[in-house]
């Protein structure tokens, strides 16, 4: 009887966890640039859209550093406001990207979720392309786990 109550609390305690798929728009504002040597040094507010597992918005800010050669490096955070599967509130992104010309690619990881994401954790990654000056579109695969509050 210890054994099966013992099983139950495991099962009832245990995390949900789930991959899925979906694609994004991003719109950039730059608000500060400098030149650094040949590189090129700017922050800015960005605003990304997101479909498929994600549904909702993720707005915040963004370092990026762009060398001669065409490459890139950005590092940045937002909070998303949204939902993921049934699960609807807000939970901090961390993302990091590298970009080469229009095309970039990056990872992200995600989590302090509050209401119905609380306890969420979020590993991923992503790749897309400039549309514009100040736009891009992209796809992103996640995997999702929910611990118990």
């Amino acid at each position: 009887m210890v054994i099966a109550i013992l099983s139950f609390v495991s099962v009832a305690n245990a995390s949900k966890s789930s991959t899925g798929t979906g694609s994004f728009t991003a719109t950039s504002t730059v608000v500060n640039m400098r030149s650094a040597g040949p590189n090129t040094v700017f922050d800015s507010n960005v605003s990304f859209t997101a479909t498929g597992l994600f549904d909702g918005t993720c707005v915040g800010p963004s370092h990026s550093v762009s060398v001669s050669n065409g490459k890139s490096t950005t590092h940045g955070s937002c909070t998303f406001t949204g939902s993921i599967g049934e699960n609807s509130g807000t939970v901090i992104f961390r993302i990091q990207v590298m970009g080469e010309g229009a095309s970039f690619q990056g990872r992200f990881v995600a989590g302090q979720g509050t209401e119905g994401l609380a306890g969420v954790h979020i590993t991923g990654t992503f790749q897309g392309m400039g549309t514009g000056p100040t736009t891009s579109a992209g796809t992103y695969s996640a995997n999702v786990q929910f611990k118990p509050a």
